[in-house]
């Protein structure tokens, strides 16, 4: 829970940041196929995608591949 605090923490620093002097630009965390399964499908994360404070997308590292975009 702590790793997931610190990285909502930078990831809403960032995107305030970018709305600011990058308005046509829009933020999204990069995780892991696998972080995405364990973290953004329990309570917790899925209340961070519904309520729109994070937007991300699930890679597959071996295969350099994008597996789920969630904007």
């Amino acid at each position: 829970m702590k790793s997931l605090e610190e990285a909502v923490g930078q990831f809403v620093l960032y995107a305030h940041l970018l709305v600011r002097y990058y308005p046509e630009y829009k933020l999204f965390l990069a995780v892991t196929e696998n972080v995405c399964k364990t973290v953004f499908e329990e309570e917790a994360g899925q209340t961070l995608i519904e309520d729109g404070i994070i937007r991300l997308f699930s890679f597959d590292p071996t295969q350099e591949v994008i597996v789920r975009w969630i904007p």
